[in-house]
């Protein structure tokens, strides 16, 4: 089982890890960070200028991913990758 990206969760000193695209694909299901890195690496394919913003969602318990993407006219726009719409 391929997994790539690590970082450290805040302080406590567990380790957090998130699937490689290709673990992903094959698994066909994963947390919000692993369909942001699977887009990322899409749009960055595409040759689009994106990047992963980390935050946390309403009430600050949950961490969650979101794909930013900037225009060339610098527009940014956030994409919500686990419901299907920017």
């Amino acid at each position: 089982r391929s997994r790539a990206a690590a970082r450290a969760a805040g302080g406590g000193g567990d380790k957090e890890l998130w699937s490689s695209p290709n673990y992903f694909l094959d698994v066909k299901k994963g947390a919000s960070e692993d369909h942001a890195v699977l887009q990322c690496s899409l749009f960055l394919g595409l040759g689009l200028d994106a990047y992963l913003a980390i935050g946390r969602l309403p009430g600050g318990v949950q961490q969650h991913v979101w794909v930013l993407t900037r225009e060339p006219n610098g527009d940014v726009c956030f994409w919500e990758t686990t419901k299907c719409v920017p």
